[in-house]
């Protein structure tokens, strides 16, 4: 059965929106590998409060020649729910990042990691004595 064009048009651009976000998902979890290999998170956590565009480049220990691409890291950052840009001043419309409530404190993040390294030791060995009875069935 043929669709007019309308819904052809629309079924095409569905499709379409479905292969991109498919495509490119791994952008977020890119960039939220690169943030947390830079320290953003622990950066902004230590300042204590949101902080401007300046302040993170100033403090994060890159080439300044490429500090241009931290906007753009923090922009999709911010698009996934890891940060949130608040203001800074009622006065001025300068405005900072800022973690989410959600995203774990530099102490969590080690809980967390000695849990994950524990998961993969276990299962290492899981599957280690699994595999020495294979024999046995």
């Amino acid at each position: 059965m043929a669709l007019p064009i309308g819904e052809q048009s629309a079924e095409l651009l569905k499709a379409q929106d479905l292969i991109w976000n498919h495509l490119y998902r791994f952008i977020s979890s890119m960039s939220l590998r690169y943030a947390t290999e830079l320290g953003i998170p622990d950066i902004i956590h230590r300042h204590g409060k949101p902080m401007t565009l300046q302040l993170l480049v100033d403090a994060l220990p890159i080439n300044k020649a490429k500090a241009h691409g931290v906007h753009r890291l923090m922009r999709i950052l911010i698009h996934s729910g890891f940060f949130i840009e608040e203001k800074i001043s009622e006065d001025e419309a300068v405005m900072g990042y800022w973690l989410t409530p959600g995203f774990p404190t530099p102490h969590q993040r080690r809980v967390l990691q000695y849990v994950s390294n524990c998961t993969s030791l276990l299962q290492s060995n899981c599957v280690k004595a699994m595999g020495s009875c294979e024999g046995m069935v």
